[in-house]
């Protein structure tokens, strides 16, 4: 399997490449809805009139 791996031109730094990329999209996805939930509560908050 290795030995094929390789053939292909693939390696480890291939897997860690794309572990951390789909790492970052899942974390930029949480980190976006973050913001967006704030942007919401801060709109929420000028309409009561709290802010």
């Amino acid at each position: 399997m290795r030995k094929r791996l390789l053939e292909l031109g693939i390696d480890g730094k291939f897997f860690k490449n794309l572990v951390k990329e789909l790492f970052s999209l899942c974390y930029g996805d949480i980190k976006e809805e973050k913001q967006k939930q704030e942007q919401r509560d801060i709109l929420a908050a000028e309409i009561l009139g709290i802010a």
